[in-house]
């Protein structure tokens, strides 16, 4: 329930945001973070190396409604792999990562062509995994979700040439945490995977929600368009 809701209001301001606004802004760039670490420690025996297949990408639109004032949604992309070794075992997974996410941003111009900016942003991410691994001599695959709810804070500057193009570079934090516990996305994976396989309790870990933040920054080109 709360998920859509969510995702109702990010579709709510996205409308809002295209229809009204005095000058209109478009985002295009790439997104740098360090791999988000869980704060559930990683079990000793078990090591995992990511690998991005598609860098994060990210495309933003944003109206500015107040003088300092702009309001707008983006929507990301990435894929990555991950190989990990077990206890003998080796295992392949491919995570494939779509999110959208709303953003209010507050504006300082420093000069006619160049601003600062302080921007708050919610949205969700939905990270699509397919895990291969072999077990006792056996080939299985699994295929599952997880989502997240993943908040963002960040400052910037961005600087326009001539009247519609320009360059930006914000950087920040970016949090997450699982909509679902531990217990369950095991549960998820569990069914993805299928076959029938004994289930293992998770203790009190398995209560928690997954959990971690990481720097970031972005970097990309930005298009002004003046509302007639």
């Amino acid at each position: 329930m709360k998920n859509s809701l969510l995702l109702a209001a990010i579709f709510s301001v996205l409308i809002i945001s295209q229809s009204f606004g005095q000058t209109r802004y478009t985002r295009i760039g790439i997104m740098g973070y360090e791999k988000m670490q869980q704060e559930i420690n990683t079990p000793e025996g078990i090591s995992a190396e990511p690998k991005w297949i598609v860098p994060p990408l990210f495309l933003e639109s944003e109206r500015r409604f107040l003088k300092f004032f702009t309001l707008g949604t983006e929507i990301n992309f990435s894929k990555y792999g991950v190989d990990i070794q077990s206890y003998g075992h080796s295992q392949k997974f491919s995570t494939t990562n779509l999110g959208m996410e709303v953003q209010g941003k507050l504006s300082i111009p420093v000069a006619q062509i160049f601003e600062v900016y302080g921007q708050l942003g919610i949205g969700y991410s939905h990270s699509f995994i397919k895990n291969s691994y072999s077990l006792n001599g056996t080939q299985y695959d699994q295929n599952f979700g997880i989502g997240y709810i993943m908040r963002t804070t960040s400052i910037g500057g961005s600087i326009i040439f001539g009247e519609s193009i320009g360059l930006f570079i914000e950087a920040g934090i970016i949090k997450g945490r699982s909509v679902k516990t531990n217990s369950e996305i095991y549960d998820d994976s569990l069914a993805g995977s299928g076959f029938n396989t004994p289930r293992v309790d998770l203790g009190p870990i398995g209560d928690e929600h997954a959990t971690g933040q990481s720097p970031f920054v972005k970097i990309g080109v930005v298009f002004q368009i003046e509302k007639d």
